[in-house]
């Protein structure tokens, strides 16, 4: 529908959607009134001191866990090399390469076609990593971690090197898919370690990781493209990602030692019979 009003005229969906975010705004607050919600009184609220807490427990949780600091370091490379990804693929298709004229069909209807692409092959590739890849299996999850990454890793850099249209495009749908895989994948492997009380801070702590790897990537990235080229750029936005090998490849040797002292701890509480 976007690509299809876009073609009208390239604003249209912009505002078309905004009006419609208004809209189920006002929808909101006239059919989801919070009338079941008992605030707690005023003199019982402790919200700043519970806020304190978890935050100080999923602190406290992460500093003990050397796996889970190890995650805040992927999840910071990730999001540098997202952000330079995810701002610049567009202005280096448009900058660097002519779209096929195969019907007729102009920019906007292309990016559209990427976009359906990208995500019906992210569909695709969920599923099939749901059902072949043992998610409670700390071996497999890290190797395939491993594997994904790498092939993120390439996609993008072949993507920033290539002047080919054809192996551009598959090389974004490459490192869009993978991304989108990754993320699910990773907390999965995650949310098991954590205990469920400081869980979403934890998972929190995670995205402000990842937040705080785009705010710092993002402008080096972004100046890289303005002053070199988008190409350098992209390439740059791979090759940021490469560290977060060798921290996966830490983390599967964290993982080991914590499920050996694990096995060691099970097995000196057992009774001599038992073991």
């Amino acid at each position: 529908a976007s690509v299809g009003l876009a073609s009208i005229h390239l604003s249209l969906p912009i505002v078309l959607g905004g009006g419609l975010v208004l809209a189920l705004a006002g929808f909101l607050v006239l059919f989801m009134p919070e009338s079941g919600f008992r605030p707690t009184p005023r003199e019982e609220r402790t919200t700043w001191q519970a806020m304190a807490r978890t935050l100080t427990d999923g602190t406290r949780v992460v500093r003990r866990q050397p796996v889970l600091v190890t995650f805040l370091g992927i999840a910071a490379l990730g999001g540098m090399a997202s952000e330079g990804f995810d701002r610049l693929s567009e202005a280096h298709f448009l900058a660097n390469f002519a779209f096929p004229t195969i019907g007729g069909l102009t920019p906007v209807i292309w990016f559209g076609i990427m976009s359906v692409g990208s995500m019906l092959l992210g569909i695709g590739a969920a599923e099939i990593v749901r059902r072949r890849v043992d998610t409670t299996r700390h071996g497999v999850m890290s190797r395939t971690l491993f594997a994904l990454t790498t092939l993120q890793i390439s996609s993008v850099i072949i993507f920033g090197l290539t002047g080919n249209f054809t192996l551009a495009l598959l090389a974004s749908w490459g490192g869009s898919l993978l991304h989108s895989v990754i993320e699910p994948m990773q907390d999965a492997w995650l949310v098991p370690k954590i205990d469920p009380k400081v869980r979403a801070t934890v998972l929190s702590m995670m995205g402000q990781a990842s937040a705080l790897g785009q705010v710092g990537g993002g402008p080096v990235v972004g100046a890289i493209g303005l002053r070199a080229s988008l190409r350098a750029a992209m390439v740059v936005s791979g090759a940021v990602l490469s560290p977060a090998l060798l921290l996966y490849a830490r983390a599967a040797r964290q993982g080991k030692t914590a499920e050996t002292q694990a096995a060691i701890s099970l097995g000196a509480r057992l009774p001599r019979e038992a073991r």
